[in-house]
């Protein structure tokens, strides 16, 4: 993988483009010194790339991600509209303009409609920005990538890109996502709203199958080996953080002793 001084992260950017309009206004010069691009984006940076690129990228069930983006916000203080989420419902939420994400925010992102992020929208999703979304997704991307089928979408990009396998830990998953109950009148909101998203999401699954299948039979194989490895590896990998964590808060005590000691 790439080391840190390698990567050009727009994550904070996810709700203002200004990461990525400075990328684009970059010397070539500047851009050589990065091999990954990493962040949410509009489909069309590579235009600003010299040499060849490739595109990765994950498709989520669009209902659930307007359910998951809603408790997002309503937890996450530090983001722009954290307030403004506290006193409006899930349906309320997914028929408002807060956030293009809440309107086809996948097509949004793979057709290239740069108008993303916070406020009013003018930019109407139609079938022919879901058509160049698909094209988008089957000719640009390393592989396709489904949320929902995370530990398969992984192998995908391990065999497709040559990486060594990667294992992981989840992290910054909704604490009480199984408790949540979401309402049939939301999920109709939400689905009425996102049609374009779910046809493009229902698409790539289409295509998902078909990467799988082309693997041949070794892949379900390569899938139980990977997934019995990470299980293991997360046995130990929350004791490690709770010990990493605890070493943390005692040398910050310490930190903080000196500091009363010495008056700075």
């Amino acid at each position: 993988m790439y080391r840190e001084k390698h990567i050009y992260r727009i994550l904070k950017g996810r709700f203002d483009n200004s990461p990525v309009e400075r990328f684009k206004t970059m010397s070539h010069d500047e851009k050589r010194k990065y091999k990954m691009v990493l962040g949410h984006m509009p489909f069309g940076l590579h235009e600003y790339i010299e040499g060849p690129s490739n595109y990765i990228g994950f498709l989520r069930d669009p209902v659930k991600r307007v359910i998951s983006l809603y408790h997002y916000f309503k937890r996450r203080p530090e983001t722009v509209i954290h307030e403004r989420v506290q006193t409006i419902s899930l349906e309320s939420f997914s028929e408002s303009n807060l956030i293009a994400d809440l309107d086809n925010g996948q097509v949004r992102y793979l057709c290239g409609i740069e108008e993303l992020g916070v406020g009013e929208l003018t930019a109407s999703i139609t079938e022919s920005h879901l058509d160049l979304a698909k094209s988008n997704l089957e000719n640009h991307f390393a592989a396709i990538s489904i949320t929902e089928r995370f530990n398969e979408s992984l192998i995908l990009l391990n065999r497709n890109l040559g990486w060594d396998v990667l294992h992981y830990r989840q992290a910054n998953v909704n604490p009480n996502k199984d408790k949540v109950k979401v309402s049939d009148e939301a999920i109709q909101l939400i689905a009425e709203r996102n049609k374009f998203d779910i046809a493009l999401y229902e698409y790539a699954i289409q295509l998902f199958e078909k990467q799988i299948e082309a693997c041949g039979p070794e892949f379900k194989d390569q899938l139980a080996a990977f997934e019995k490895k990470n299980a293991q590896l997360n046995r130990f990998v929350p004791f490690y953080f709770s010990m990493d964590k605890a070493v943390n808060i005692k040398l910050n005590r310490g930190i903080r002793k000196l500091k009363n000691q010495f008056g700075q």
